[in-house]
């Protein structure tokens, strides 16, 4: 984890570092003239109140442009009860593969309370409620707590979360975030 943090803080905060150390106009006239106007003086409290993954989450969020996310629920066969703690609140496999889905969870929610994220209401399209019910964390979680309380099911509700980057949060990633692939050594 500090291994993470060292490599990946200092491409978070390396171009908003001189704006702690100095005020907001010695640093813009520093900066790239075409990245003025999207300095925000907020930048500074945002970094201060990430951590790593919450970087590497919002960069491949902008990336994508947009990412949604699906509340999969485990339930007690035969009733409305579903285990709390089962399936992380903001499920997306593309994001899986940069560490555990609850953790990226809470860093989806962290980076919409920074405001760097926005959530709208969304509806999936036809068939991928199916689609993420066989994906294999899904099935890993279905088979641990099958196994451990027996007679569970799986519910993914066709209504989602379409998480995406306003102009705030766009700004942000342009300014404060390296253009190289978070965590990589070359451009």
């Amino acid at each position: 984890m500090s291994d993470i943090k060292n490599s990946v803080l200092p491409e978070i905060i390396e171009p908003i570092s001189n704006a702690i150390q100095q005020n907001i106009p010695e640093t813009a006239k520093a900066m790239d003239n075409r990245k003025v106007h999207q300095v925000h003086r907020s930048y500074v409290d945002a970094v201060k109140q990430m951590e790593p993954l919450d970087a590497q989450v919002l960069r491949r969020i902008y990336d994508y442009n947009e990412v949604t996310t699906s509340h999969v629920r485990l339930y007690k066969s035969g009733s409305q009860q579903y285990y709390l703690n089962a399936m992380p609140y903001h499920y997306n496999d593309i994001l899986c593969d940069l560490g555990d889905p609850f953790q990226i969870s809470a860093s989806i929610s962290n980076l919409i309370r920074l405001g760097l994220l926005i959530s709208t209401a969304g509806f999936l399209k036809e068939g991928v409620a199916e689609r993420i019910e066989k994906e294999p964390y899904i099935q890993e979680r279905f088979g641990i707590y099958n196994q451990l309380q027996g007679g569970v099911t799986i519910s993914v509700p066709v209504d989602c979360e379409i998480i995406s980057l306003d102009s705030y949060g766009r700004y942000f990633v342009d300014v404060c975030m390296s253009k190289k692939k978070l965590g990589s050594n070359t451009d």
